[in-house]
């Protein structure tokens, strides 16, 4: 396979409403990486969790989640995603409405999925990478944060009865939770390096077949690991861009033309607003 694109930095405003990667971001980048001529399809996708994947922190959390709350999944965008019942996997099943679990609260506070983040592992889970899979790299500060985001993955659920876990786990059965790297205890460390080396260490899988999504909110994490795990693709999904943004991909940033990230907490950004 030929090596993904490395260095792809995004810098955007901050301030305003939250917004998210979303399914367009993962579109552009890995469905142009994937183009006939073009590198290959990255072979794993590594997801920082706070304020990238979903809200809110894992610090702020005083115990870990242990109530699912029901709610909309959003309309299934392929066969495979769980077909009516008795009907056979096929068209019919598409456009369906799908519930299940939207959040994961422990009383006080729910942890949420951002719609675009949800978006995007629906399209993972839906086959739409052929041969990519996911990772996790969480450098949650304590060991109650860390349960607290395993409590998570654990409950959110990306289709009816397929939770944020069991889409980590796919590939990956015979390594336990090894791509899924989250504290910062020893051999962990606030550096997401640490995270990244026992990544390739467990998955095979070598840093120039990897992308990266942080938000950056604490520090530069992305130029961390750009800089310690050469080869690796980062791409930022600070606050403050808008779901228009993600129609085009941003200019000079080479063949592999990755969408500026954004997190969209109102709308799915599956479908761009105009």
């Amino acid at each position: 396979m030929q090596p993904v694109g490395r260095g792809l930095e995004h810098r955007t405003e901050r301030g305003g409403a939250h917004t998210d990667f979303g399914a367009t971001t993962m579109a552009h980048t890995a469905g142009e990486w994937g183009a006939a001529g073009g590198p290959a399809l990255p072979e794993l996708v590594v997801f920082d969790l706070d304020m990238c994947m979903w809200s809110p922190e894992m610090y702020t959390l005083h115990k870990p989640p242990t109530i699912p709350v029901p709610g909309d999944l959003g309309r299934a965008t392929a066969p495979s995603m769980m077909p009516a019942a008795g009907a056979p996997a096929g068209m019919a099943a598409t456009g369906r409405a799908m519930q299940g679990v939207v959040g994961a609260s422990n009383g006080q506070d729910t942890v949420r999925l951002f719609p675009g983040a949800l978006a995007a592992l629906q399209d993972v889970a839906a086959g739409k990478y052929p041969g990519m899979r996911i990772a996790a790299a969480s450098s949650a500060d304590n060991a109650n944060a860390v349960a607290c985001a395993k409590a998570s993955l654990a409950l959110l659920e990306v289709e009816p009865g397929l939770t944020f876990a069991q889409l980590l786990a796919r590939g990956f059965e015979d390594i336990g939770e090894g791509n899924v790297q989250i504290g910062r205890s020893a051999p962990l460390s606030s550096d997401k390096t640490t995270h990244f080396n026992l990544l390739r260490k467990n998955t095979g899988i070598e840093f120039d077949k990897m992308l990266f999504f942080d938000d950056c909110g604490w520090s530069d994490n992305c130029a961390v690991v750009e800089r310690g795990c050469p080869g690796v693709t980062t791409m930022k999904t600070p606050n403050g861009k808008q779901a228009h943004s993600m129609r085009q991909p941003p200019p000079n940033i080479g063949a592999k033309g990755p969408a500026e990230s954004c997190r969209d907490t109102q709308t799915s950004l599956r479908q761009p607003s105009p």
